[in-house]
């Protein structure tokens, strides 16, 4: 009996410790960003990092943001490579235009500006 509550002992203390989150330390990329005129907007943008080759290109979902959506992710994604995250028509820090915030007028915006 007394290993049993020992032995218990020893795998609750284990335990314990196993519930101490590790922190990854992920460095932030370099960050540029702007609003660009594209076909009667501004539409705000960020790019991170500098790494070569195709970028990955970020759209949030209706009713968000670069912020609201990426701002947790952008380091991770930015480290292994260029990341162009955009905020869509009346949305975050992109101005609005008459009219219904629809798919193609979505992508031709971000098809506007950046293109490959």
């Amino acid at each position: 009996m007394k290993y049993l509550v020992g032995a218990s002992i020893v795998f609750l203390t284990s335990l314990v410790g196993c519930s101490t989150p590790v922190k990854k330390t992920v460095s932030t990329p370099k960050v540029q960003g702007g609003h660009a005129d594209v076909n009667g907007i501004k539409m705000y943008y960020e790019i991170h990092g500098d790494k070569p080759g195709t970028p990955l290109v970020l759209l949030h979902g209706g009713g968000s943001s670069i912020d609201v959506t990426y701002s947790k992710v952008l380091p991770f994604f930015s480290a292994q490579r260029k990341v162009i995250a955009l905020d869509e028509q009346g949305h975050g820090r992109s101005s609005d235009r008459p009219g219904p915030v629809v798919f193609e007028t979505s992508a031709d915006d971000v098809a506007a500006r950046w293109i490959f």
